[in-house]
C-alpha cells in the first residue's frame, strides 16, 4: 500500500506532487533547485517558493518563515548530493526539517535518487 511504480524519477516526482497537492498549492524548494521540480509544478498548477540555502543545504529557519502560509503544503528536497549543488544535508538538519514538517503538517517530497552514490549513509527524512 505504500509503494508506487513509476516510469522513472521525473514521473515519480510528478506522481508524488499530484497525489499530495492541488492546483494553487505551494511547494517550498531550495532557491537553487532541480529543474524537473519546476516543470512538474508548472504542469500541475502549483506555486514554488525558493528557500535560502547555505553550504549545508536548505536553511531550516527559512523553511519555517514560509511554513505558516496556508497555501504551502510540501517541501521538496534532494537531501543527498543535491542537484545541482551536490550538497548533502547533515543529519541534524534532516531531523530539524522532519520535525518542522511534522509540526506544520507539511509533506516532505524526498527525491533521494543519488543516495547510492554517497559515501555517507544517512537516513531518509
Amino acid at each position: 500500500d505504500q509503494i508506487a511504480i513509476a516510469s522513472g524519477a521525473q514521473h515519480a516526482l510528478f506522481v508524488a506532487l499530484a497525489a499530495t497537492m492541488k492546483p494553487g498549492d505551494v511547494v517550498l524548494v531550495p532557491s537553487i533547485a532541480y529543474q524537473g521540480i519546476k516543470r512538474a509544478a508548472q504542469m500541475l498548477g502549483l506555486g514554488l517558493i525558493g528557500v535560502d540555502v547555505d553550504d549545508e543545504g536548505i536553511i531550516v529557519s527559512e523553511i519555517e518563515r514560509h511554513a505558516h502560509n496556508p497555501r504551502v503544503r510540501s517541501i521538496y528536497l534532494i537531501p543527498t548530493l543535491d542537484n545541482p549543488r551536490s550538497v548533502t544535508l547533515p543529519l541534524e538538519r534532516r531531523k530539524a526539517i522532519a520535525e518542522l514538517a511534522d509540526r506544520c503538517s507539511l509533506n516532505i517530497i524526498e527525491d533521494d535518487i543519488y543516495r547510492p552514490l554517497s559515501l555517507i549513509d544517512l537516513p531518509s527524512m
